[in-house]
């Protein structure tokens, strides 16, 4: 036993005196469905907002979840479209967070969350930033440059 312990203890029986008791033997409340139709409207209307309410404290999922909008399947599924393993990742990471929100703001608990990688996105060529990225692609592009690479015995730092 600990102080901490009881001053919870005793701080959650005195909220739950003044909520009705469904279930004597039951100290939390009953859950409850809530079925409200969801439009995509709606959920991209959230979705926006839950957006904003991360973007100080994670601005990468920011960016990720406001670089496209969810898809509403059916009435029950989201369907969120990402470009890379990275991406889906961090959508994975915040999905709980993510997902209480969403039930709560649409009034719907029976909503959920797929992800997948975009194909059309993941077969593009990424971008080259580095000298020898830089490089490979235009070798890519034309392969005599890989011939000249080779003859001068050329490195890139």
């Amino acid at each position: 036993m600990s102080i901490k312990n009881l001053m919870n203890t005793g701080a959650a029986s005195a909220a739950n005196n003044n909520k009705p008791d469904t279930n004597t033997a039951q100290s939390e409340e009953p859950v409850v469905a809530l079925n409200q139709p969801v439009t995509p409207g709606a959920l991209i209307n959230v979705w926006n907002r839950y957006a904003a309410s991360i973007e100080k404290e994670n601005g990468r999922l920011f960016s990720i979840l406001t670089n496209q909008q969810p898809q509403l399947v059916d009435t029950k599924t989201i369907l969120y479209k990402l470009k890379n393993q990275l991406q889906e990742e961090e959508v994975i990471s915040a999905r709980n967070s993510l997902m209480l929100f969403l039930k709560t703001e649409l009034k719907n608990s029976s909503l959920e969350l797929k992800t997948e990688i975009d194909n059309d996105t993941a077969n593009q060529p990424q971008k080259a930033f580095t000298a020898a990225d830089k490089l490979q692609v235009m070798m890519q592009k034309n392969p005599a440059l890989a011939l000249l690479k080779q003859q001068f015995n050329l490195d890139i730092d």
